[in-house]
């Protein structure tokens, strides 16, 4: 009996070393982690930001110029796509259809 139970005692201490040893290694992978992410998520937001600022930008000006090269309009439909793509819609999908309704070249012919 008392052989099982020193036979116990050594496999708890085991146990207890292994569990210690997993607490401390997830606390030393998941708070930089942790970090990491919650970074990553306000440089998407960021980001985010400064698509729709320049989304918005581009469309006032191409709508008030009364058009927009064909480079142009694939450039700035590439990023409203990254835009949505990172799940924002509240940028509204007819700025991509005001843009591509415009002219490719100037009234003057230019």
């Amino acid at each position: 009996m008392w052989a099982f139970i020193e036979t116990l005692q050594d496999h708890l201490g085991t146990i207890v070393a292994l569990v210690t040893s997993l607490v401390a290694i997830y606390k030393w992978v998941a708070v930089p982690l942790k970090k990491l992410l919650e970074r990553d998520k306000a440089q998407d937001n960021d980001i985010s930001m400064i698509l729709w600022d320049r989304l918005s930008q581009a469309h006032n000006f191409y709508t008030t110029r009364g058009w927009a090269s064909a480079e142009e309009k694939e450039r700035l439909i590439a990023m409203h796509k990254a835009y949505q793509d990172r799940g924002r819609n509240h940028l509204s999908d007819s700025f991509e259809q005001d843009l591509l309704r415009l002219p490719e070249h100037p009234p003057d012919g230019r």
